[in-house]
């Protein structure tokens, strides 16, 4: 799972369903890459696609219970790193 996969998984679980342009938006992901990746999530039953009714067509993400029992694991990941981020970053001397 790469990292765009991982915070995305971890947006969605914390905030709930959001519309794909905030994804979008908020990531820096292009479209296409963001439309692909949300295909391999769907298709791996971590996440569940549900168009909304209206125009114009919208559609949302759910995390499916397989991609709720990833949260544990994600979390932990997102811990470690931040850590090895923070224990890699330069220490100015001043």
């Amino acid at each position: 799972m790469c990292a765009e996969d991982r915070d995305r998984i971890r947006a969605v679980a914390v905030k709930g369903a959001q519309p794909v342009a905030s994804h979008h938006a908020s990531h820096g992901i292009g479209l296409c890459s963001l439309l692909d990746r949300l295909a391999q999530l769907t298709g791996a039953g971590v996440i569940e696609r549900h168009r909304q009714p209206g125009w114009p067509p919208r559609v949302r993400y759910v995390l499916t219970s397989q991609g709720q029992a990833l949260e544990p694991v994600v979390r932990s990941l997102w811990e470690w790193g931040t850590a090895q981020q923070d224990a890699l970053a330069p220490n100015p001397t001043y």
